[in-house]
């Protein structure tokens, strides 16, 4: 994955999931029209956020799985990438 923008998203599994459906690929009111969709291969790549008020990208989550309806990734914690930082 080199870039784009993906679908609203939505959370489960108390939080530390979440997904979009990006299937909708081709739907630029939903995603836009820089969208991507993961192929295999992708899992854990990054996703990362903008952060209006810090103006800074956030890492938000790594790439878990795909779907027919779209993506899913796993949410990573502040504490864990403080954590990891090098």
């Amino acid at each position: 994955m080199i870039g784009g923008t993906i679908g609203y998203l939505s959370s489960y599994n108390n939080n530390l999931m979440i997904s979009s459906g990006t299937a909708q690929i081709f739907n630029e009111n939903y995603q836009g029209y820089l969208a991507n969709y993961l192929q295999p291969g992708d899992s854990g790549s990054p996703l990362f956020g903008y952060n209006s008020k810090t103006k800074e990208w956030e890492l938000i989550g790594v790439t878990s799985s795909m779907s027919v309806n779209g993506n899913n990734w796993a949410v990573t914690s502040r504490d864990f990438y403080l954590r990891n930082q090098k």
